[in-house]
């Protein structure tokens, strides 16, 4: 089973992404926890007057203020390891592509059990593997033809290659580009 070691493998990508899932937590919980501590202050406030609800209620409020440092905290710790699980594929796949565009068409992406992005991992290595194979037939055909020229070189030679002969060659050259769109 492959692991990581470093947790931060695109750094920019997973602090972006980090922060936008702590804006969005922090965002969800200030929501909800504002509306429930204001109604439920509001409804013990309007219920009893004493200074022993005064006095808790501002004690809760310097607990609330004290655990908010480390509530925060969790929420950048946990955003970290759920970027961690989108960069670190990426990161892998930005480096496989890479070495195809060298010319490394062997070069597969394989992810970790439970990475995301295992669908676009298949889907590469399709395709580098179709290319592969159109690859490895044009390279037969250019064999042939390479095969056929050195022949026609001959023909030419004694005189006896004919127009037909090299048309058709000519032909079968252009037959190997066609199969791509550039």
């Amino acid at each position: 089973m492959l692991r990581r070691k470093n947790f931060l493998v695109k750094t920019t990508f997973q602090f972006k992404y980090a922060a936008l899932l702590i804006f969005s937590i922090l965002f969800v919980v200030a929501i909800v926890g504002w509306n429930l501590y204001y109604e439920a202050g509001t409804i013990i406030l309007d219920k009893t007057r004493s200074g022993d609800v005064v006095d808790l209620v501002a004690k809760y409020n310097q607990m609330l203020v004290k655990s908010l440092p480390m509530i925060l905290l969790a929420i950048v710790v946990v955003s970290i390891f759920i970027s961690h699980e989108v960069a670190g594929p990426l990161i892998h796949l930005e480096k496989s592509m890479s070495k195809v565009a060298e010319g490394d068409l062997t070069e597969k992406v394989d992810l970790r059990k439970g990475d995301e992005f295992k669908e676009i991992a298949l889907a590469f290595n399709n395709m580098t593997g179709e290319i592969k194979q159109k690859m490895i037939a044009d390279r037969e055909h250019l064999q042939r033809i390479i095969f056929k020229l050195e022949d026609m070189k001959i023909k030419i030679g004694q005189g006896v290659a004919s127009k037909e002969e090299i048309d058709a060659l000519v032909i079968e050259m252009k037959q190997i580009g066609a199969g791509f769109k550039l």
